[in-house]
């Protein structure tokens, strides 16, 4: 990433932001003045040019940065182009949950624009863009451990008979369990609607609307999913049962 010098015009366009939790951080050096100060002579140092200042007030760090207003509009700025640098005067200004922090470099490396942490990171150099891969590679990392953590605590609830999913109403079981008995006594799917309207089973919010096939179909899914839970359930105490100790 070949930068030039802001004195010639040509140099990477740059969102220098900051941000403060409280008024008290200003004694302690972190004002948003001192902060900006600190990055823009980053990017003069750097080859940036500080384009645009951008800063969240009262802003705690573990809010995360697409639902801070400042933060937000820079991550926009970056993603569609208008600015292709992100320069922040400390780590902890940009984040203090590691997991938005290495989402914010991931969205550096994928989108191609260079983040620049004070005194401590800038992908414009060649260190800088190592140390951004591995980053990178970390948050991916973290994404794949929770799909793993969230697929293996799905399968647990469904061995111990968990429903998974939001729960069907009353009227939907209703239906589900009178699908079920037609079918037992042959009765075909074309005539199953007609049949549960005739009897005014409502639907699932209550409703008399007039039944259908597919409608049919997931009533008779819900009532059988029930039942599965349910043997689930009863395996997983029957097994939890028979581990303990006399």
């Amino acid at each position: 990433m070949a930068d030039k010098n802001p004195a010639s015009g040509t140099a990477t366009p740059a969102v220098c932001y900051g941000r403060v939790s409280t008024g008290q951080q200003a004694e302690a050096g972190h004002g948003l003045s001192a902060q900006r100060e600190r990055a823009e002579a980053h990017c003069w140092l750097a080859g940036i040019a500080p384009t645009v200042w951008i800063a969240d007030e009262s802003v705690p760090g573990n809010v995360a940065p697409d639902r801070r207003p400042g933060l937000a509009r820079a991550l926009t700025m970056l993603a569609d182009g208008t600015a292709k640098a992100l320069v922040v005067p400390a780590l902890d200004r940009l984040g203090r949950n590691t997991r938005d922090i290495l989402d914010i470099a991931d969205r550096a490396q994928t989108q191609r624009w260079r983040l620049a942490i004070v005194g401590l990171v800038d992908s414009g150099t060649p260190e800088g863009r190592a140390v951004l891969t591995v980053i990178a590679a970390m948050a991916e990392l973290e994404r794949g451990l929770t799909r793993r953590r969230t697929t293996e605590g799905l399968q647990a609830a469904k061995r111990a008979g968990k429903r998974l999913g939001r729960p069907p109403s009353p009227h939907t079981r209703a239906a589900g369990a009178r699908v079920a008995a037609l079918r037992a006594d042959g009765v075909a799917w074309r005539a199953i609607p007609a049949a549960l309207d005739a009897e005014r089973l409502p639907r699932a919010d209550g409703t008399l609307r007039p039944w259908n096939v597919r409608a049919a179909r997931d009533a008779l899914t819900t009532v059988t999913l029930d039942a599965q839970a349910e043997a689930a359930r009863r395996h997983h105490t029957d097994t939890t049962t028979s581990d303990t100790p006399d």
